[in-house]
């Protein structure tokens, strides 16, 4: 049975589906701009400053979200320490902890901690990676500030397609193909980075009385979401 026709010549069906994706992408823009607008507030940033990323040159775009992420994961683990001490749990665990962040090792220590904590997923952890790792080959080597993502993981990776998955979701071996990721590359990692920031947001301002990590799981607490990878 045919569809019935509209007057501008789409199916009624092909009328619903242009519909429901306008709606989508508005509501995409709308989660898009509340993320950045609240990541920027907790930061005390400029308005527009993280919002603008894509706008930015790969170079600016990388250091941008690196110093984004890493005091939001410093501030998602202090949030966490607070909370055991509050329970009057593993004191000296949470003193440990809060000893860990605040003389801190490296970053990369301190996300893999958040995981094993449970404030973050690990493909999360390795999207945090992949722009810690972007981060560095950007900042140590002034020959690269010209380069692009996609050009300077093919300097700096063996397997390639391996961190542009981890920043990404992109498959440049199978069914998206290198031109494609080359052009959709920054537009994911975008997407990805705003994922990670409203997770990072449901765990520093909860919508309910929660706290996070896998010690309040085992004792049965309400626990807030991790940073975990789910449409973006």
């Amino acid at each position: 049975m045919n569809s019935k026709m509209t007057t501008d010549g789409l199916s009624d069906d092909t009328e619903a589906s242009k519909l429901q994706l306008e709606k989508d992408r508005r509501e995409y823009e709308e989660f898009l701009s509340k993320t950045f607008a609240e990541a920027e507030a907790v930061l005390e940033l400029e308005p527009g400053t993280l919002a603008d990323t894509n706008k930015d040159n790969d170079f600016l775009a990388i250091m941008k979200m690196s110093s984004t992420i890493e005091p939001l994961i410093n501030q998602a683990l202090e949030a966490e320490i607070k909370s055991l001490r509050k329970l009057k749990v593993e004191h000296e665990g949470a003193n440990a902890l809060a000893k860990f962040v605040r003389d801190g090792r490296n970053r990369n220590d301190r996300a893999k901690l958040a995981m094993q904590m449970g404030l973050l997923s690990d493909s999360r952890l390795k999207f945090v990676l992949s722009v810690y790792q972007l981060r560095d080959h950007y900042a140590h080597n002034v020959k690269n500030l010209h380069l692009d993502i996609f050009e300077i993981i093919k300097k700096i990776e063996t397997d390639d397609a391996k961190i542009i998955f981890n920043l990404s979701g992109l498959d440049r071996k199978g069914k998206h193909g290198e031109i494609l990721v080359a052009i959709l590359l920054k537009t994911f990692v975008y997407q990805r980075f705003a994922g990670f920031l409203s997770d990072a947001l449901h765990i520093l301002k909860p919508p309910t009385l929660g706290f996070g990590g896998l010690l309040s799981a085992q004792l049965g607490l309400e626990k807030t979401s991790p940073m975990k990878d789910s449409s973006n």
